[in-house]
């Protein structure tokens, strides 16, 4: 199941064209750990912006090499 409140839920279906974009973060080589900080500070910044949108950009290299961490992840039971 998920663990977002009702409200957390209608903002993720929201709309987001319109709305402000916070000044986005950059991360050299793809990185679990620095990924998992960086979206929740981005995560945590969103609400406290009231807005109801986080994105993800990356290259295709960093793209794959998350793919493999998190079907890894999955296969650990994680």
């Amino acid at each position: 199941m998920h663990d977002l409140s009702p409200s957390e839920i209608r903002r993720a279906l929201e709309n987001p064209a319109f709305a402000p974009l916070l000044p986005a973060r950059e991360i050299e080589r793809f990185d679990a750990a620095e990924l998992a900080s960086a979206l929740e500070k981005a995560a945590n910044e969103t609400v406290a912006h009231g807005l109801s949108h986080v994105s993800v950009n990356m290259n295709i290299t960093d793209c794959r090499a998350m793919i493999r961490f998190l079907r890894r992840a999955i296969l650990k039971g994680v």
